[in-house]
């Protein structure tokens, strides 16, 4: 019977560390965790304080449209006053008349 040649083993890496798993402590994750958390709590508030501003910037968009379509009315139908102009709309909402 012919003897089977073994092949040598596999040169092993000096890297094997690389391979296994990284050990970390509880404390460590968990403050990995915490960061990771924080960070998206605020960015949750940032798109909300944005979405915020955008809402009270069309808001006001619309008082001031209100005001105005109030005040001269559409078509002669609604309650305005005619022969008057709004020029603009205060802060405050109220119409500066001209």
């Amino acid at each position: 019977m012919a003897r089977k040649h073994l092949q040598p083993p596999a040169k092993i890496h000096d890297d094997s560390d690389d391979d296994a798993p990284e050990a970390v402590s509880h404390s460590v994750s968990k403050a990995d965790v915490k960061r990771t958390e924080k960070a998206l709590r605020e960015f949750k508030a940032g798109e909300k304080a944005r979405r915020k501003d955008r809402n009270r910037e069309r808001d006001r968009k619309l008082k001031e449209r209100a005001v105005v379509t109030r005040v001269l009315g559409r078509g002669g139908t609604g309650d305005g006053v005619k022969g008057k102009r709004v020029d603009t709309v205060g802060s405050n909402g109220k119409a500066v008349w001209r």
